[in-house]
């Protein structure tokens, strides 16, 4: 961020949006040279073996960061539209692989795609559709560039704005006209400078900027919460609805959800290690969100849905009494993390429940 003054926490924060920037365009570099001739990645250092905020995936406690983040919204699905950041055209990359007469209805795919810019309010400064050629079609391991594909630059655009790529993926229909695929929707989101500063990208108006939001301007629901056992141990599910007021004013940027336990009398050794500074909860690690990647920036006004799970290792394993967790969400301009208290969660029954 070029030197602006941040607190600790907000130093942490944009360590994880600059990973999460720096290995989303890395595997996008590879992605769009992956049909050619010997190409490769290879990620070099998954964990880190001291602390440290950018170039690993997890830490020691299995806490995901922005870089695992990043490389899950490059690779989310098998058909990615990806941003050239050297000439600001759109690509599409479609990895599927479709061999045989038995999967001749799905070689290829109608895309549908529309890109929205968005300033650091929420607000759609401008939006379009951009078509492909040949009826606006995808074939099976293919890369091409979209014709007038080229991004612009909003001219009613801050220094900095985030770019939304809505895509829909609609089966093409075979010659007897079945189709029984379902469409497909998937969102891929950047956060941009603007390139006429040059080369240097200059994000600081993220933290000069872009409005500060209270803990009050978000609602957190629970859907549904439980833990069932599986092969290897009792696994929690915890379904979270996260709504962004709309008197907010700003964006939500890099949202993190996390689940707590209570731990107010013997938690043992490793839990320990766990317990945040002045704390009393554990933090039941790694956590698996269905969502930590296509809204990465939600607006104001929207819901999104979370689906976290997370290994309850020897909390309750001899017991199928409720367990009772907190959920928190966490963002890079949230003043302080939104907290959900005192959540039940109760023993699925069924196959493969406690």
């Amino acid at each position: 961020l070029n030197g602006t003054r941040l607190t600790p926490r907000q130093w942490c924060a944009a360590s994880q949006l600059a990973a999460y920037t720096q290995y989303q365009h890395l595997i996008n570099g590879f992605l769009s040279h992956m049909l050619q001739y010997t190409t490769a990645v290879i990620i070099w250092k998954t964990q880190s073996p001291w602390p440290s905020m950018r170039g690993f995936m997890y830490d020691s406690y299995l806490e995901s960061n922005g870089m695992l983040r990043g490389i899950k919204a490059a690779l989310q699905r098998p058909l990615s539209v990806l941003l050239d950041m050297k000439t600001w055209e759109l690509k599409v990359i479609d990895r599927r692989v479709a061999t045989g007469p038995r999967h001749r209805a799905r070689k290829s795919l109608q895309l549908l795609l529309e890109y929205a810019w968005y300033n650091l309010d929420g607000e759609a400064v401008t939006r379009g559709p951009f078509l492909l050629e040949d009826g606006s079609t995808s074939s099976a391991m293919t890369a091409r560039r979209i014709p007038g594909g080229r991004i612009a630059w909003p001219s009613n655009c801050s220094s900095v704005c985030f770019l939304a790529l809505d895509v829909e993926e609609q089966p093409h229909t075979s010659e007897s006209g079945d189709s029984k695929m379902r469409n497909a929707y998937f969102k891929q989101w950047y956060w941009l400078a603007d390139p006429s500063n040059g080369s240097r990208s200059d994000f600081s108006p993220l933290t000069t900027q872009l409005k500060q939001i209270d803990a009050d301007g978000i609602q957190l629901a629970v859907r549904d919460c439980g833990y069932h056992l599986t092969s290897m141990d009792l696994q929690l599910v915890v379904e979270v609805e996260v709504h962004l007021n709309q008197d907010v004013g700003a964006v939500l940027l890099y949202p993190t959800a996390s689940i707590f336990h209570p731990c107010l009398m013997d938690c043992g050794m490793l839990d320990e290690t766990m317990l945040r500074l002045g704390d009393t909860r554990r933090q039941l690690l790694p956590v698996l969100d269905s969502n930590d990647t296509e809204d990465m920036v939600q607006l104001p006004g929207t819901t999104v849905f979370h689906q976290l799970i997370a290994p309850l290792w020897d909390i309750g394993k001899e017991t199928d009494a409720a367990i009772t967790v907190d959920i928190e969400l966490d963002g890079f301009n949230l003043i302080e993390p939104a907290t959900l208290l005192q959540v039940v969660c109760m023993a699925k029954v069924g196959n493969g429940s406690v």
